[in-house]
């Protein structure tokens, strides 16, 4: 089964503008739309169009990795408010199907569409996932102000403890706090204690001692009770940690001092791992050696997964010819790793489209070599739309 990476990505540790060479790949690019005279250009184009293009490119991908193709579609689908479209991709594949249709329920109550939610929910598989759907529409209630409507829609539930962390917090946030105290005494259990320990919190800060001590009288674990009634302390903006090894002794002092000119060489010289230097290169405004140190990566999945994340970087800063040679290193060396490089493409269709409106990355996008890659470099170029 295709790994899901994560979703985050690497942010450059300052502003870097990288010239967007187009000399090798995107040429080629531009001859490929010549075999794509009139591929979709008859109509605009269209993001809903786009999601079910990439859809049938997931139905051609392998069996295993389709589950998490069409999952992907499918959240994506609803958060551009194409509901009925999300509802079938998501039917393509049954696994997992009960969390996923929780999630697209959450969704479109959280777009807004409440009433829209709630129709679905007749479709629920079963009463626990009816249940985890109705709290997700109800916990969408109080982001938009109507904590009497997440009231109402919970009144079903045998357990309301995460719809009434939720109403608390809104009403915390709106400064109402003696009715998150009133909200907080109809919890339980930790729930309770940890709405009342934020709230005490509030009070501290706004210099309301007398209040706070009275919230903290009903906290029922008295260590936490007592430490409501202490000064917050902001968070500091690095945590200190002790390096591992020399690598990350290096690693840690180039990010604190930001300097990166010098870190390339300080890498090599230590034997550090690939990755770190390719990291390093890359803030140093080097894309070739970042490529190279990723590509020189002695393990076949440290190589392809860093070329991968790599090429995101690449697109965010929108230097395309470099986030597209960086993929072609990458899927040089194996097709066993699609799981890294079939959701860079994704990113890649998605900046690529945000600042080149032509069909060059539509046919891009088209031309891939798998099922799989097809469908989310498709998905990037829609998610774009919005």
């Amino acid at each position: 089964m295709a790994a899901k990476v994560n979703r985050g990505e690497h942010r450059p540790g300052f502003a870097m503008t990288l010239v967007n060479r187009r000399d090798r790949i995107l040429p080629m690019l531009l001859a490929v739309c010549a075999l794509f005279p009139a591929a979709g250009l008859s109509q605009p184009l269209s993001d809903q169009q786009l999601f079910r293009d990439a859809v049938t490119a997931g139905k051609a991908a392998n069996k295993s990795d389709q589950w998490y193709i069409f999952s992907e579609i499918a959240i994506a689908q609803a958060e551009h408010g194409y509901y009925t479209d999300a509802f079938e991709t998501e039917r393509l594949d049954n696994n997992s199907f009960d969390q996923r249709f929780v999630e697209l329920v959450g969704i479109r109550a959280g777009n807004g569409d409440v009433l829209g939610a709630k129709s679905w929910l007749a479709a629920a598989p079963n009463r626990k996932t009816k249940d985890q759907a109705t709290e997700s529409i109800a916990v969408a209630h109080p982001d938009k102000g109507d904590d009497a409507g997440a009231r109402e829609t919970s009144g079903s539930l045998s357990d309301r403890s995460r719809v009434l962390q939720a109403i608390s917090e809104h009403q915390v946030e709106a400064r109402d706090l003696g009715g998150a105290i009133g909200t907080a005494k109809e919890m339980k259990g930790t729930w309770k204690d940890d709405l009342l320990f934020d709230i005490a919190q509030k009070l501290m800060e706004r210099g309301e001692k007398d209040r706070a001590q009275e919230v903290a009288r009903i906290i029922s674990n008295r260590t936490m009770a007592r430490g409501a009634l202490q000064p917050s302390k902001a968070s500091p903006t690095k945590v200190s940690r002790t390096p591992s090894d020399t690598c990350d002794a290096v690693s840690l002092r180039i990010e604190d001092s930001g300097k990166y000119a010098g870190a390339v060489a300080e890498i090599e010289r230590a034997n550090c791992e690939c990755r770190s230097a390719g990291w390093a290169c890359l803030e140093a405004g080097d894309p070739i050696r970042a490529k190279n140190s990723m590509a020189g990566c002695s393990s076949q999945a440290d190589s392809i997964s860093g070329l991968a994340d790599l090429a995101k970087a690449f697109a965010k800063l929108e230097n395309f010819q470099a986030a597209l040679d960086s993929i072609q290193l990458a899927d040089s060396q194996s097709r066993f790793y699609e799981g890294y490089i079939a959701p860079a493409l994704r990113d890649i269709g998605r900046e690529w489209r945000k600042r080149d409106r032509g069909v060059v990355v539509l046919n891009w996008a088209r031309s891939r070599p798998d099922g799989y890659q097809r469908a989310m470099a498709l998905l990037g170029v829609a998610e774009s739309f919005q």
